[in-house]
């Protein structure tokens, strides 16, 4: 079995990338993230306007994420195992939706 060294300069730029990322990118989010696990801002969901505007949103994102499953994955499936006429039309329309911006559909 071979196992490979690390030099301990190798190590030290990956902690120090490790800790680049972390500052850059993860503590930029705890003002936004730290509110999530205080008390308040789960008793806020007990509120009735609250609850049924979290289950109306769950009702709505289910069945679109169902409808989304059942036509995506059998398209997904015959265009990877599949050639047909338009499958490069296909392959360059099926990210699409992750490009464009919510707000610019509804």
């Amino acid at each position: 079995m071979i196992t490979l060294q690390l030099s301990r300069s190798t190590s030290a730029w990956r902690a120090a990338a490790l800790l680049l990322f972390f500052c850059g990118s993860i503590v930029p989010l705890l003002p936004c993230i730290l509110p999530l696990f205080s008390f308040e801002g789960w008793a806020s969901i007990t509120d009735a306007r609250k609850a049924g505007l979290l289950l109306e949103t769950a009702a709505l994102a289910i069945p679109a994420a169902i409808l989304a499953m059942a036509f995506g994955l059998p398209v997904a499936i015959l265009a990877s195992r599949i050639h047909v006429p338009g499958s490069n039309l296909l392959g360059f329309l099926m990210p699409l939706p992750l490009l464009l911006p919510p707000l610019m559909i509804a």
